[in-house]
């Protein structure tokens, strides 16, 4: 009688258990490495979710803090990928935020909250904190050529893991730039031949491709100085190039750690990106805005030309934290930045750097411009 006793408890509990109403100690489903990366306006949010039951599913919902953590907003709404209920367990789940979609800007001691409920339980991880800020407000200006770029502190170069990087000049090291302007697009045909007819100067050929609203090229460093002079502007440094084309991204392109030829133009057939599918090759330039803007409202700061920087070159940063850092101050080569129509993704990545002899013209160069506010 007492053992028939015990088989019958021992089938209740079985039972009880299978059916779902006793479940594991909360601590067995851990929700953990929040991590997030900024990619122009959009912000990755990425986590992951170990010792859950098979079959287990969770409503997963991602908060943000611009306060250390002292406060947290509600739960976000633009966003997509794993968030929201039937999320199930594994490691790099990712949400995508459009943050300007949200709000007009964020900045400060931003970390992320992520929370994943389940069979009445609650999990909850944190990202660590970013100071600087991740997604600046968008840019504007009374003048529709230019672009009010704010100044702030970014870190230039590129991280150990990026692929592809130039370990002997890239290396990553923090700078900060004050406010400046500059170009929406890269200078066009219709402006540079304009100069040419002012100055009675020789235009550049266009290679049968086309001139108007193309972006310029086949224009040396000389040429290029000469016509920014013409205008009461100059050529970006190398430092304000990049933080321009970042736009508080901190990914390997402003379009995040890779890049399409929906988004650029480059050559995606001869080297896709870190194994990205191939894309087109169309063999020369585009109007200029052609494709979308970052998240300063720049275009073309990746691919069609390349763009010279005012900065002589050399392989090595100068040391420790920079403020508006100009380079050396004589040298041999200039530095060309962006990639081009011809050049494979790798060479289109924010922190890329081509040294070039500054009397070189080639149908892969051109020019944007900036100045001083």
């Amino acid at each position: 009688m007492q053992i028939g006793s015990t088989l019958k408890t021992c089938r209740c509990i079985a039972l009880l258990f299978l059916s779902g109403f006793i479940v594991p100690d909360a601590g067995a489903q851990i929700l953990q490495n929040v991590r997030f990366t900024t990619s122009g306006r959009q912000i990755v949010i990425t986590y992951d979710i170990i010792g859950a039951q098979p079959g287990q599913t969770f409503d997963v919902s991602v908060f943000y803090s611009t306060d250390g953590g002292k406060s947290l907003s509600s739960a976000l709404r633009q966003v997509n990928g794993d968030a929201g209920p039937g999320v199930t367990a594994g490691s790099g789940k990712r949400v995508t935020w459009d943050v300007l979609a949200e709000r007009d800007n964020l900045v400060g001691n931003v970390l992320f909250e992520v929370q994943a409920k389940s069979m009445g339980t609650t999990s909850t991880a944190t990202s660590q904190t970013r100071t600087t800020p991740v997604v600046p407000a968008p840019a504007s200006s009374n003048d529709p050529y230019w672009v009010d770029i704010p100044g702030g502190t970014f870190m230039m170069g590129s991280p150990s893991g990026e692929p592809s990087r130039v370990v002997i000049n890239e290396t990553q090291h923090q700078v900060t730039v004050k406010s400046f302007k500059i170009g929406k697009y890269e200078v066009t045909f219709e402006e540079y031949d304009a100069f040419c007819t002012a100055t009675r100067r020789r235009k550049p050929d266009d290679d049968g491709w086309g001139r108007g609203t193309r972006p310029v090229m086949n224009v040396s460093w000389a040429d290029a100085k000469a016509f920014a002079d013409w205008k009461g502007c100059r050529l970006p440094t190398e430092a304000e190039w990049e933080y321009a084309c970042r736009a508080g991204s901190t990914t390997t392109f402003n379009t995040g750690d890779n890049i399409t030829t929906e988004q650029a133009n480059f050559n995606g057939i001869k080297e896709p990106y870190n194994g990205a599918a191939a894309g087109k090759y169309l063999a020369k330039t585009q109007p200029v805005g052609s494709y979308a803007p970052n998240a300063f409202g720049l275009y073309d700061m990746h691919g069609n030309v390349s763009e010279w920087v005012n900065d002589w070159y050399t392989d090595s940063y100068q040391s420790g934290n920079q403020t508006n850092p100009t380079g050396p101050d004589r040298g041999s080569e200039k530095i060309r930045k962006g990639g081009s129509w011809y050049d494979p993704g790798w060479r289109c990545r924010s922190a890329y750097r081509l040294r070039v002899a500054p009397d070189r013209i080639d149908r892969i160069i051109g020019i944007r411009l900036v100045k001083d506010n």
